[in-house]
């Protein structure tokens, strides 16, 4: 072994023996769970993200294991579907969405998944959503003010939420969504993302005037206060 290689193993073993190092063995694999920024600056001296040379891993025998491509070094949670699908609607306010470019054909949709699993296929139904909300047909003029601010949005269909729905959109906000044009079974003729900025700010306007948002810190603690009304977890 060369002395470069050996020292880069010694390092790589006291970043492993390093006590804020949690390890778990899987296999011949040890997977690091949290690791002190010390330990990883050790780590990333040794030269761990790159090949290591022939033999260099003999020293770290018993303590780590330079191959973690066992099945079993990794969890793979809520694999995302390899769609790309853009953000053409807008929400207007806690109610009513636009979507330019389309009309009053088919039915309209709001899919939702707490995963991001959602895949809208067209001329499949969508897979992947935990469930559904109907969209009806909005054909009244839209308020000026509203009108004013999404001038910007080019002509298309309104679609609305019933008024039980809409009771619900702070939670649906907390997870994919996507709004789906199906054909009379179901199956998907066009699907979009949506801009959330207009049903947020009719949500949470009074977030604007809060206070003391931000980190706090005294002479005992530090303490944070943010608003994060999308979030499912803080």
């Amino acid at each position: 072994m060369g002395l470069a290689a050996a020292h880069r193993t010694a390092i790589a073993y006291a970043a492993l023996q390093h006590p804020a190092c949690r390890r778990a063995r899987l296999g011949g694999c040890i997977r690091i769970q949290s690791i002190h920024p010390g330990a990883a600056l050790l780590l990333l001296l040794a030269g761990l993200g790159t090949a290591a040379e022939s033999g260099a891993s003999e020293r770290l025998a018993g303590a780590a294991a330079m191959d973690c491509s066992a099945v079993a070094s990794a969890t793979l949670l809520h694999p995302a579907p390899m769609q790309a699908v853009d953000a053409r609607a807008h929400w207007l306010d806690r109610r009513r969405v636009k979507w330019p470019g389309h009309d009053a054909s088919g039915r309209y949709r709001l899919h939702h998944s707490s995963t991001a699993g959602l895949l809208a296929e067209k001329g499949r139904q969508v897979s992947g959503a935990d469930g559904s909300v109907a969209l009806q047909l909005h054909a009244a003029p839209l308020p000026a003010a509203l009108a004013e601010r999404f001038k910007f949005v080019a002509d298309g269909v309104v679609l609305a939420l019933a008024d039980a729905d809409a009771r619900h959109l702070p939670d649906l906000l907390r997870r994919q969504l996507m709004l789906v044009q199906e054909d009379g079974q179901g199956r998907v003729i066009d699907a979009t993302l949506i801009q959330a900025a207009g049903a947020l700010d009719d949500l949470y306007a009074a977030a604007g005037q809060e206070t003391g948002l931000g980190v706090q810190v005294n002479r005992t603690a530090s303490t944070f206060k943010l608003s994060a009304p999308t979030a499912a977890r803080v």
